[in-house]
């Protein structure tokens, strides 16, 4: 069975089929992502290809509302876009309060280096330029999570 290949740019989508099925998400543990763009169309899309690797997605259409899910649910991964009305990526980073563990993860087009090493001194781990694609995204998730996930499999070994 073919596994759909979704390639996220800003504001379009584009969906592929593709014959491999890379690793088997269903034996991995789920991991609760927060996605925060100003675009729903990208939120969309971004949301479908992370159910489709196997964890759940939540959806922010800006920081503060950002702010706010995170204040109310424990996610172990923060992917937040830089360039947003009102409040931009670095405010979110600024006002999260989350524990040390989660993962945070800069998604954008703008490439600005001054930019990108202020996120990173706010504690973003790793980036992704849009547009990007599934393999990407994947790659990033699973090479943040390793230790996140070793601690869990422990965790549910013991119990």
């Amino acid at each position: 069975m073919g596994v759909g290949v979704i390639v996220v740019t800003d504001g379009t989508e584009e969906v592929q089929m593709d014959d491999s099925t890379g690793k088997d998400s269903e034996k991995e543990s789920a991991l609760r992502v927060l996605l925060i763009d100003d675009d729903a169309s990208l939120l969309n899309s971004l949301s479908m290809l992370v159910e489709s690797l196997g964890h759940e997605a939540d959806c922010a259409e800006n920081a503060e509302r950002g702010i706010a899910m995170a204040e109310g649910k424990h996610y172990d991964i923060f992917l937040v876009d830089y360039l947003m009305p009102d409040k931009t990526g670095i405010w979110f980073m600024k006002h999260l309060s989350a524990p040390l563990e989660a993962k945070r993860l800069l998604m954008t087009a703008y490439t600005d280096r001054r930019m990108i090493n202020e996120m990173f001194r706010l504690g973003i781990c790793g980036y992704l330029i849009k547009p990007f694609d599934r393999e990407e995204l994947a790659h990033q998730i699973d090479f943040h999570t390793q230790g996140l996930r070793s601690k869990r499999e422990k965790h549910e070994y013991k119990h």
